[in-house]
C-alpha cells in the first residue's frame, strides 16, 4: 500500500490531484483507496456504446461514491475534470494505448511503438495540479498491492513529457512483471509497413500483434 501521506500532501496545496492509471489487474479497486483520502473521487471514462453495459457500469461505479465524467471529443470535454480539480477533488484518468487520439502519443512500449493517452499530464500541467500515478497488481485471492510511479509537479511541456514517459516506463515493467495482469485486448502496436521488394512490390506483413484471447473488458479512457 502507498503511503497516503503522498496523496494527502498533494490534496493539501488545494489544487486537487490527477492519478493516472490503467487497465492493470483490479484497477478499480484503486480507485476505491483514493476514496480513503477524504476528498470526492472522479473517474473519467469512455462511454459504453452498448446503453445496457452503459447503464450497469455507471450504477457499478456509482455505487461506491465516485463521480464518474464521460470522456469524449469535445473541446468541452476536459471542463468538468478542471472543475474538480478547482475544488481540490481527485481526478482519475486512464493512459491505455488504444490508438490515435486527440493528445496520444507514441511511446516505446515492450520494444515496439505504441500510442498513449498524454491527457492526464497536460491537464494536470494546465491546472497546475499535481500527479500521482497508480497502478494495482493482484497478489493472490482478494489480495492487491497499490504502486505508485511517484508524484510530478509539471508546468511545462518538457515537464508533461518527463511524467508521461516516467509513468509509461513504470507501466511497462509492470506489464512484464505480470503479464497475465494487462487487462487491454485491442490491438496495442500497429502492423508495421511490408518492405517493397527489388521487383517493386510488397512483401507479405505479418498480422497486428494482439493480446492473447480473454473475456472481454470494460474500457474507461483517458479523455
Amino acid at each position: 500500500m502507498p503511503d497516503p501521506a503522498l496523496f494527502r500532501d498533494a490534496l493539501v496545496e488545494g489544487r486537487g490531484l490527477v492519478v493516472p492509471t490503467a487497465h492493470f489487474s483490479g484497477w478499480d479497486i484503486g480507485a476505491r483507496f483514493l476514496s480513503d483520502l477524504g476528498r470526492p473521487v472522479n473517474l473519467v471514462v469512455a462511454p459504453e456504446p452498448n446503453p445496457t453495459t452503459r447503464e450497469f457500469m455507471h450504477r457499478l461505479r456509482t455505487r461506491f461514491g465516485f463521480n464518474i465524467i464521460y470522456s469524449g471529443r469535445s473541446i468541452f470535454t476536459a471542463l468538468p475534470i478542471r472543475q474538480a480539480l478547482q475544488r481540490n477533488e481527485v481526478v482519475g484518468m486512464q493512459i491505455d494505448p488504444w490508438g490515435s487520439s486527440r493528445g496520444a502519443r507514441e511511446i516505446d512500449f515492450c520494444g515496439r511503438p505504441a500510442t498513449f493517452q498524454t491527457g492526464p499530464f497536460v491537464i494536470a500541467a494546465t491546472t497546475r495540479a499535481p500527479i500521482v500515478a497508480v497502478f494495482t497488481v493482484r497478489t493472490g485471492v482478494r489480495h492487491y498491492q497499490m504502486r505508485t510511479a511517484g508524484r510530478f509537479d509539471p508546468r511545462s511541456a518538457a515537464d508533461v513529457t518527463v511524467a508521461f514517459e516516467a509513468t509509461i516506463r513504470f507501466y511497462e515493467r509492470l506489464v512484464r512483471e505480470e503479464p497475465s495482469q494487462w487487462m487491454v485486448f485491442d490491438d496495442v502496436w500497429p502492423p508495421r509497413e511490408a518492405p517493397v521488394t527489388a521487383a517493386g512490390t510488397r512483401e507479405e506483413s505479418r498480422p497486428p500483434l494482439r493480446r492473447p484471447p480473454g473475456p472481454a473488458a470494460t474500457r474507461g479512457a483517458a479523455g
